[in-house]
């Protein structure tokens, strides 16, 4: 691994693209307890709640996937997806009766999916082999009038892992995900050239953990904060081998907290260090901008859906976003820490 120089000193001197001028139009996303529900930035009112799981918001923020199951969470496990502004769903496919519908990723142009399917336990049954359950993951192309998941061998995990599928750019064939099991921590990168037909599965040379590993929009690069090296480390996402890594600098006290790509911005990312949130492009010497400096520790929630505004929590204080055109902070008291994705409202 290679280390990078340290971090220049964050300066708020260059403005990110402006924001429209209707913040009202931004929405997000809350999931609790088998409910989907989507809150304005402005307003607490619910713009929708739907019954659902697992869901994640399109690249270009006006569709959610997320899985529905039958009455009383019985088999089949429906793949759907849901139009913000209109409301209207489309099943896109059923997961195998006896499983279980898992993580989904959409493609970087939001034509088609990713998603894992993991096998129910029977508790009537006997103890299962160690093989077993199995986890398995799919593809399937929206744009498509008849589509059906495709899968490879090679995507069947015995042994209690599961696949956390990633990103999908389907200019290039290439599909990524990772795989995790007991504890949370990533297991092994795993790069589908569905083109190729092959899967190339490599250990992760350090312990994250998985919810930490994140993919660029335009699927081309990885982040993954390491708390334990006290640095980000990015990688081309089919070769981890050649990672490098960021630290904060020379100072041992400041803390490496968090980081995520911005979206709509493939060399954009936000980085959390200590009690300071900056913007950085990723591969210049781009001076960083100061997002904010706060009295506590911060964490990344999600950002708008046009990546014109980041939403951070700090302690003691809770969400809030901030502007990047202007810098303005503006309380979000009805949005919480689980808030997980941006979309548009209309």
């Amino acid at each position: 691994m290679t280390t990078a120089p340290p971090a220049v000193t964050p300066s708020p001197t260059i403005a990110p693209s402006p924001s429209p001028d209707d913040p009202s139009r931004y929405g997000y996303i809350v999931a609790s307890q088998g409910r989907i529900v989507v809150r304005g930035e402005r307003a607490t009112d619910s713009s929708l709640a739907i019954g659902g799981d697992l869901p994640v918001a399109s690249h270009d923020g006006k569709r959610i996937a997320f899985w529905r199951a039958g009455p009383e969470g019985s088999s089949p496990h429906e793949l759907r997806t849901v139009d913000v502004a209109s409301t209207t769903e489309r099943v896109v496919t059923t997961a195998p009766v006896g499983w279980n519908g898992g993580a989904i990723a959409w493609a970087s142009d939001d034509s088609g999916l990713l998603f894992e399917v993991d096998r129910i336990r029977d508790p009537n049954a006997p103890p299962a082999p160690p093989s077993a359950p199995p986890s398995r993951m799919f593809s399937i192309d929206l744009a498509a009038a008849s589509a059906q998941p495709v899968t490879d061998p090679a995507l069947d995990l015995p042994g209690g892992l599961v696949f956390i599928p990633l990103a999908w750019d389907t200019s290039t064939g290439i599909a990524v995900a990772l795989t995790t099991g007991e504890g949370g921590y990533a297991v092994e990168w795993v790069v589908w050239d569905k083109r190729a037909g092959s899967v190339k599965k490599t250990r992760f040379p350090w312990q994250i953990i998985y919810s930490e590993v994140k993919v660029s929009s335009n699927a081309s690069m990885a982040l993954a904060n390491d708390r334990s090296a006290n640095g980000v480390r990015f990688w081309a996402v089919t070769n981890i081998a050649d990672a490098l890594i960021l630290t904060p600098g020379p100072d041992p006290t400041i803390k490496s907290l968090d980081a995520s790509w911005r979206p709509g911005s493939p060399g954009d990312f936000a980085w959390v260090q200590g009690f300071s949130a900056s913007l950085y492009t990723y591969g210049t010497d781009r001076v960083p901008t100061l997002l904010h400096r706060g009295q506590s520790d911060l964490a990344l929630v999600t950002w708008r859906a046009d990546g014109s505004g980041v939403l951070l929590n700090e302690n003691g204080r809770g969400v809030f976003v901030v502007d990047l055109a202007t810098l303005r902070e503006t309380a979000l008291p009805h949005l919480g820490f689980t808030t997980i994705g941006g979309v548009f409202l209309r």
